[in-house]
């Protein structure tokens, strides 16, 4: 049940924009950001983005999560594809014999 309450206008005007931008009504972007600051003070040690967005995603449901992925384990997929990259352009690449080597270096050729 909903309960009139009174507010500031400055904080009014500001949901208003809020709740536009993120298709909420006003009430609802009121309770969202109560949400977060109520979570955020429960969690001192955690960032108030991050509990605005574990709320958000909660609200979405597990069908439209979007997977993380750490930052290491991205590095080492970057890492992995670079040197699969590299390992592609050696193999496409003919043996040289030493006598074209040797012959190359005579020539002034690298």
């Amino acid at each position: 049940m909903g309960m009139p309450v009174r507010i500031e206008d400055e904080l009014y005007e500001n949901a208003k924009t809020h709740a536009k931008v993120e298709c909420r009504t006003i009430a609802g972007q009121i309770e969202f950001w109560a949400k977060i600051g109520k979570a955020a003070l429960d969690n001192p040690d955690l960032p108030a983005g991050f509990v605005r967005d574990l709320l958000i995603a909660r609200a979405e449901g597990r069908e439209n999560a979007t997977p993380v992925v750490s930052p290491s384990l991205q590095r080492k997929q970057q890492s992995d594809a670079a040197i699969d990259r590299i390992l592609a352009r050696l193999q496409q690449r003919t043996p040289v014999s030493e006598d074209e080597i040797r012959q190359a270096r005579e020539e002034g050729r690298p």
